[in-house]
C-alpha cells in the first residue's frame, strides 16, 4: 500500500459519518435520563429520612440545642 493510498484511507476513517452526532445525542440523552432518575431516588430517600427524623423527636436544631445544653450541664 502506497503512502497516497494510506493517506486516503486515513481521511476516510476521519470523515464524519452521517448520523454519528445523532447517535451521540441519543447516548447523552439516555445517560442524562438515568442520572436524573438516580437523583430522584436519592431525593426520595432523603425525604423519607427527614420525615422519620422529624417524627422521632423534632427538628435537627432542637436536637442540637438539647445536646449543647446537656454538654453545658455536664461541664
Amino acid at each position: 500500500m502506497g503512502l497516497v493510498e494510506r493517506g486516503k484511507e486515513m481521511q476516510d476513517l476521519d470523515a464524519p459519518r452521517p448520523g454519528k452526532s445523532r447517535d451521540l445525542f441519543g447516548v447523552q440523552l439516555e445517560v442524562t435520563s438515568l442520572l436524573l432518575e438516580a437523583e430522584r431516588r436519592k431525593l426520595a430517600v432523603l425525604q423519607r429520612e427527614l420525615q422519620a427524623a422529624l417524627a422521632e423527636g423534632g427538628s435537627v436544631k432542637v436536637k442540637e440545642k438539647q445536646r449543647q445544653e446537656l454538654l453545658h450541664a455536664i461541664s
